[in-house]
């Protein structure tokens, strides 16, 4: 497992729950 792919997962779960 790579960090980016946890890092982008939350990235794009907060972008959704912020929009």
């Amino acid at each position: 497992m790579t960090t980016s792919f946890m890092e982008r997962f939350q990235y794009h779960f907060a972008w959704r729950i912020q929009n």
